[in-house]
């Protein structure tokens, strides 16, 4: 549980790191052992290194000295639960935790319900935060950060109750929410 919390988390606030950057083509594959991930499928889309020793890739794009967005996928370990509302729950109150402890982060909005729309038992989860001390080219800044992320369990890495799973997220940090994620 504490490292899918890390990485949930960590990749929330990851725009403001120094890191090495390769240009991504749209809808560009890398494929793993048991993840095949693939760049967002629009231009502009940079490739922070990753991990390598795990299945994630990263993806960055900057719009302004303090707009950007994130695209995440990783494995997970995921906690065993014994319902579909336990698993919505668990994960729910992990995160709240979680923001709840972190002084750069203000919770603004946050909702977290079951779906499986994509044939796999998931939780999808929306938030919206205040990053209160996002570090940008213009200084240090207020700005909105809203989180959209879907949490997986693998359709054939189960482990009894618990499993590897896997999680997508998609992010936006900017002096406005950007309406269009919401559609």
């Amino acid at each position: 549980m504490t490292k899918f919390i890390s990485v949930l988390l960590g990749i929330a606030v990851l725009t403001s790191c120094q890191t090495t950057q390769r240009p991504a083509a749209p809808g560009q594959l890398f494929p793993g052992k048991v993840l095949n991930i693939r760049a967002p499928n629009s231009e502009g889309w940079k490739q922070l290194d990753s991990d390598s020793s795990r299945e994630a890739k990263m993806f960055s794009r900057v719009v302004s000295i303090n707009e950007s967005y994130l695209a995440y996928v990783s494995l997970v370990q995921l906690p065993e639960s014994k319902d579909r509302d336990e698993f919505v729950t668990l994960i729910r109150q992990t995160i709240l935790e979680k923001h709840a402890s972190k002084e750069r982060l203000r919770s603004i909005e946050f909702n977290a319900e079951y779906t499986e729309r994509r044939g796999d038992p998931c939780v999808r989860l929306k938030g919206v935060m205040d990053d209160t001390k996002a570090r940008t080219a213009a200084g240090e800044q207020v700005l909105k950060l809203q989180t959209y992320t879907l949490v997986c369990r693998h359709p054939w890495r189960h482990q009894g109750r618990g499993s590897e799973g896997f999680l997508i997220e998609f992010s936006h940090r900017g002096p406005n929410l950007d309406p269009a994620l919401d559609a």
